[in-house]
């Protein structure tokens, strides 16, 4: 199973994500790598009890997803420059 994390930086210098799919997950951290150990373990927790069907709804929110083109892309470099400069490997 794949699941969209969102990973944001907090004002004191660590870090949370939540995935958006699943309301009511979400972990907080010092580090990205600590946060991502933790919400792996918090989604697997969490889907644990849940039943395909309601996995399946929960996958899919909304009546669809589409992904559009909405202007120039950003260069996949400017990407990996915010990703260093949060102390992100590529």
């Amino acid at each position: 199973m794949k699941v969209c994390v969102i990973y944001e930086r907090s004002a004191d210098g660590g870090w949370a994500a939540y995935p958006p799919g699943l309301p009511g997950v979400g972990v907080v951290g010092r580090t990205v790598e600590e946060v991502r150990e933790r919400i792996v373990r918090a989604i697997e927790l969490h889907v644990g009890d849940m039943s395909k069907s309601e996995l399946v709804e929960r996958d899919t929110p909304g009546d669809f997803a589409e992904l559009i083109d909405v202007g120039p892309a950003v260069p996949e470099q400017a990407h990996w420059t915010v990703l260093r400069r949060a102390s992100m490997s590529a």
